[in-house]
């Protein structure tokens, strides 16, 4: 019983809303996807590398009776954003929720395109200090001008509606709860938290809610793949569990969840926030 009547006010919230979720085929991203389209929404999942990833999310949502189309993008270029926006509005009609997801991290002395906190630990991640300042842009150009592309060519039609819905995935490394030799990173998570605040100035008269989620580390199958071996992850894992007052890594569904409150009707009176999801890391180790 209590299960149906989840479902049932999940499909009031954000049913048939149009969702476009950035760097939604993979980790964080595609938790919010799968969820969002179970609530209902016609999802969009962006994505920039891999094909086979997102035709499998898109073929999973279709196959339990939701919408879903992918739309590849590389979010930092103005003019594909605006190209992807298109393509949406064409297929589905104008975006309702916009989740910006997409992120660039280093791992292993690399820049690698990750759906924010799936490696968050100086024992995976790779030295900023060694990269080059074209790889340091890069990232910038990803976790910054790419959270304001989306934004500004979804805005728009919000604004004529006088309503919409924006959800920016930062980081607790933007909130200073960061490795060392991370500081690029940090930076980078931090404006996004100073634009969602500034934006909200901005877009509060016309109707617009947008707030941002800071997740601490999140235990995905791409921190796997990115481990040095089994031992290493279990370790992290271990460590963070440690550290956290919950006693566990954060799962994507965990900030997941938290996008869908923010994206629905549920939330429509907060706007300009700043939800920390991390299991109590940052209180424990202040």
């Amino acid at each position: 019983m209590g299960k149906n009547c989840g479902l049932r006010l999940l499909d009031k919230i954000i049913k048939d809303k149009v969702a476009l979720i950035t760097g939604g085929s993979r980790g964080i991203g595609r938790a919010i996807a799968l969820l969002f389209a179970a609530a209902g929404a016609k999802t969009v999942v962006n994505y920039n590398k891999s094909d086979s990833c997102a035709e499998e999310i898109v073929q999973k949502i279709t196959n339990n009776g939701g919408q879903a189309i992918a739309v590849k993008a590389d979010v930092s270029n103005q003019a594909a954003v605006n190209s992807m926006v298109s393509e949406v509005t064409d297929q589905y009609g104008e975006i309702d929720i916009l989740v910006n997801n997409a992120a660039l991290a280093v791992v292993k002395g690399d820049a690698l395109s990750l759906p924010i906190e799936e490696l968050f630990s100086s024992t995976l991640t790779g030295d900023e200090m060694d990269l080059p300042a074209e790889k340091l842009a890069a990232i910038w150009s990803v976790n910054v001008g790419g959270v304001i592309n989306c934004t500004q060519s979804a805005i728009p039609s919000m604004i004529q509606r006088g309503a919409g819905k924006i959800v920016n995935i930062s980081s607790i490394a933007g909130l200073g709860e960061s490795t060392l030799k991370k500081t690029f990173y940090g930076l980078s998570k931090k404006v996004v938290i100073q634009y969602t605040k500034r934006m909200a100035i901005e877009l509060g008269t016309n109707g617009i809610n947008i707030n941002a989620i800071c997740p601490g580390a999140i235990k995905t199958d791409m921190l796997t793949n990115f481990a040095v071996s089994t031992k290493n992850y279990q370790s992290i894992l271990d460590e963070y569990s440690n550290n956290s007052l919950l006693g566990r890594v954060g799962d994507p569904e965990d900030i997941a969840s938290v996008a869908l409150f923010l994206a629905s009707s549920l939330s429509n009176y907060m706007t300009g926030e700043i939800l920390t999801v991390d299991g109590g890391y940052s209180l424990k180790n202040h």
